[in-house]
């Protein structure tokens, strides 16, 4: 799986661009959805925020992301396997035409169209669990 380096938008928002790479921001869940949605990072901020009010879940806590990707048609699907062992995410096998939000581990990445959208190439080495795919219409 080919990696690209992708922050989701965050540097249009914040002042922290140059250190997102080194240290992380703590937002892998905005960052992925937006990603793989192609919507601007604030819209997803502010819609995870909105959604938080309403269901009392943190804003970037799984349960408050399952609901919202839920809510914009996004379906969860049991991780990839290969007999018991799950996936590591370089090696998973998917279409190469569509956008996917996998979640680790304690963390989100996305991968569009067969490229690992990500601040590093350190997720590719991790196992997949759920991962979410839009529904087709």
């Amino acid at each position: 799986m080919k990696f690209k380096f992708d922050c989701g938008g965050r540097h249009k928002y914040f002042d922290c661009y140059c250190q997102l790479k080194k240290y992380g921001a703590g937002d892998c869940t905005i960052r992925a959805i937006a990603i793989a949605t192609e919507t601007d990072y604030k819209i997803v901020w502010d819609a995870l925020m909105d959604s938080a009010k309403k269901t009392g879940w943190m804003p970037n806590s799984r349960e408050n992301c399952e609901l919202f990707l839920e809510s914009i048609g996004w379906k969860r699907q049991k991780p990839f396997r290969k007999g018991r062992k799950k996936y590591k995410l370089k090696n998973t096998p998917i279409d190469k035409n569509k956008n996917y939000i996998f979640h680790q581990s304690a963390h989100w990445t996305a991968v569009v169209k067969g490229v690992n959208r990500e601040l590093s190439k350190w997720c590719l080495e991790r196992c997949t669990n759920s991962y979410w795919i839009k529904e087709a219409k």
